[in-house]
């Protein structure tokens, strides 16, 4: 109906990560595929205020300085892409004066988070 607006995106990626060292030799090899995806709701209430739900799931891909460890001069293939489940609900009204307020609340769940341990100086 004209008070529902839906609106939706998917993204598949992947990287293929091969660490050598100068003299040729493999290293360490990993891979990294993920499937990126959005789902938004729109509910027009009135003419000039509407509520919204949204979902996406996204991912981050570690970078080169963190898979390696400067520090003992190793390659940590073992990283995962971080990827998060994110979901927002919430409100929007737009006044006759062009000032607008908007309402939003969220929660986001993090898997595999990438972050630097300082007393270990490395990423996990």
């Amino acid at each position: 109906t004209e008070k529902f607006n839906v609106s939706g995106g998917y993204r598949k990626e992947s990287a293929d990560f091969e660490f050598k060292w100068l003299e040729g030799a493999t290293l360490e090899k990993t891979e990294i595929d993920e499937d990126i995806y959005t789902l938004g709701v729109n509910y027009k209430l009135r003419d000039n205020s509407s509520a919204y739900f949204s979902y996406s799931k996204s991912y981050r891909s570690p970078v080169l300085d963190e898979f390696f460890d400067f520090y003992t001069n190793t390659v940590n293939s073992g990283l995962k892409a971080q990827t998060s489940d994110d979901f927002e609900v919430g409100a929007r009204v737009q006044f006759t004066s062009g000032l607008s307020l908007g309402l939003n609340l969220f929660h986001v769940v993090t898997e595999d988070e990438i972050f630097y341990v300082l007393e270990l100086k490395c990423f996990k």
